[in-house]
């Protein structure tokens, strides 16, 4: 588990010009299980760059470039990222969850079990699987109903 060092609420990052808005220094082990909450970061192209193991709950991103420096294991929830300049440097473990402005994303690992129904967050618009990376089996216990049926020759 992951003990909670620091956190900063409710502040306001505002920065008339370009420039830093936040620089997170020192080790990554020191920003280790910080939490930033509730805060906004705004400016004429200003950046936020973060550290290693960061969690950001509902902040709010404002004309900014966000930098998260291919830094590891942070986690942003239910944070407004629609306005954001650029977002850059994102490593493949980023996790964000009702963000938005960010697809929910993040690897989910083990089995997973649904209470309720899995739906996409627009009509038409999204995908289970794609070409390159497909599932394997589906298992179904009742309808299966879509408005095209493709289908083709398969071998085992």
């Amino acid at each position: 588990m992951t003990e909670l060092r620091s956190v900063i609420v409710g502040v306001i990052f505002e920065e008339a010009s370009s420039g830093t808005l936040l620089d997170f220094v020192g080790t990554d082990d020191n920003m280790k299980g910080m939490l930033i909450t509730a805060c906004v970061f705004t400016g004429a192209n200003a950046t936020v760059t973060s550290a290693a193991n960061l969690v950001w709950t509902n902040c709010d991103f404002g004309n900014i470039t966000l930098d998260l420096n291919s830094k590891t294991g942070q986690v942003f929830i239910g944070c407004r990222m629609d306005r954001l300049t650029a977002l850059s440097n994102i490593p493949s473990d980023v996790v964000f969850r009702a963000c938005p402005g960010q697809d929910d994303r993040g690897t989910i690992s083990g089995n997973q079990t649904f209470a309720g129904d899995l739906l996409p967050s627009a009509d038409d618009t999204h995908d289970l699987g794609s070409g390159a990376v497909q599932w394997k089996d589906g298992f179904f216990d009742g309808r299966v109903t879509t408005d095209l049926l493709e289908l083709s020759t398969a071998t085992n």
